[in-house]
Formats: structure tokens, C-alpha cells, sequence
């Protein structure tokens, strides 16, 4: 009971859980991608879409990949958006890939069919290889949530793809002053912190197995 009540403390405190997810966030904190220069093309990773028990689209906690997305194109930032994600054989859940339902809630958001190419990937690595052809040494934006930017850098330079980075979907709190009363709580275990520690564990596990 001990031990449980010790892992909670960690596992679920969002002070912790600011820092260990800042260690994959910190390098894009002060990136702006809608302030950037145009760079054409651009990929939405999937792992931000799922589907409805009545047949309809829905956005998950990584939904603003898509909002980004769409915000990149309308504001002349790119003019092609690739969509990428596969189903899995052993996971399947959905009916359709999560490429398709990334370009359906684009089109929904205002972005031209024309504009949208769908391209595979089951997981970030086979996604890294997808694009690698498609984009043919051509540089490409790649849009994903922040604290999973740097696995997806890492795997597109072993890919030989010339990457730019677009963060989005932040977990971390602002560096901004706030109240001892807000500070304390943020001791207290909450949902929230441990799905950030979740995310945090799994991304510096996925690269410590260079996965």
C-alpha cells in the first residue's frame, strides 16, 4: 500500500510531470510554425483520429495535429498536406485508416481534396519510410504532437528525410507566475499528470530501444 501510495505521488504529481514531459518539449517551446517561412509540404502523423460507435469522425487529446494542419495550409504555410496511418492487423479498431479520417476532417475543416495525398505507416516507423517516398528527398514539414517530435526527428534523419519540425498540442504548463495555491495543487495526483508521464515514459523507452 506503501509503494502504491509513493507511485501515485510521483506518477500522478504535475510538478513531475511538467518536467519529464518538458525534457521532450523544451526544444520547440519557442518554435512558431504559422510565423515560419512557407516550406510547401507538409505531413500530418496519424494517432490523432478515431471513429464513433455511429459511423462518425472524432478528434482525440491529439487532435490539434489536425487543427494544425489545417491552420498551416489557410495560412499559406504549405499547399500539400500528406496524411498518414495505417491499421494495424492486430489492432484493428477502426473500419478506416487513420490517413482517411485525417483527410475527411481536413476537407471538413476547409482544405481542398487536391490538396490532401494519403500516404501508410502502422506506426512512426513504417510512417517515416511512407514518406520517404513520397516526399523523394524533397523537404518536408512533419506535424505532431511536441513531446513526440523528437522520436519522429530522430527516426526521419535515419530515413535520410530533410525534416522540419511542427509542434503542436503542448502538454506542459506556460512559464508563467502563478499562485502558491495553484503550485500546491499541482502536488496533489490528478488524471491528467499521469497520462503526461505516460506519454513521457513511453516516448524516452521508445528511444532508448531506438524504436
Amino acid at each position: 500500500m506503501i509503494c502504491l501510495v509513493v507511485f501515485l505521488l510521483i506518477a500522478g504529481n504535475r510538478i513531475f510531470a511538467d518536467w519529464f514531459v518538458r525534457t521532450l518539449e523544451g526544444r520547440y517551446l519557442q518554435f512558431d510554425p504559422l510565423a515560419g517561412k512557407p516550406i510547401g509540404q507538409a505531413v500530418l502523423l496519424g494517432g490523432a483520429t478515431g471513429e464513433t460507435e455511429a459511423g462518425g469522425l472524432q478528434v482525440n487529446e491529439n487532435g490539434d495535429r489536425v487543427v494544425m494542419a489545417a491552420r498551416l495550409y489557410h495560412c499559406g504555410v504549405v499547399r500539400k498536406l500528406f496524411c498518414s496511418g495505417a491499421r494495424s492487423n492486430s489492432r484493428n479498431r477502426f473500419a478506416t485508416d487513420e490517413a482517411e479520417q485525417s483527410k475527411r476532417l481536413l476537407e471538413e475543416l476547409g482544405v481542398p481534396t487536391s490538396a490532401i495525398e494519403l500516404i501508410g505507416g502502422r506506426n512512426t516507423s513504417e510512417e517515416m519510410s511512407a514518406i520517404a517516398k513520397a516526399v523523394a528527398g524533397q523537404q518536408v514539414g512533419l506535424i505532431s504532437s511536441a513531446w513526440h517530435l523528437p522520436r519522429v526527428i530522430r527516426l526521419a534523419n535515419a530515413a535520410n528525410i530533410e525534416a522540419i519540425p511542427i509542434p503542436c498540442g503542448f502538454l506542459s504548463n506556460l512559464s508563467r507566475p502563478r499562485s502558491w495555491r495553484s503550485i500546491l495543487l499541482d502536488f496533489v495526483p490528478n488524471h491528467r499528470a499521469l497520462m503526461m508521464n505516460t506519454y513521457a515514459a513511453k516516448e524516452h523507452l521508445a528511444m532508448l530501444l531506438r524504436r
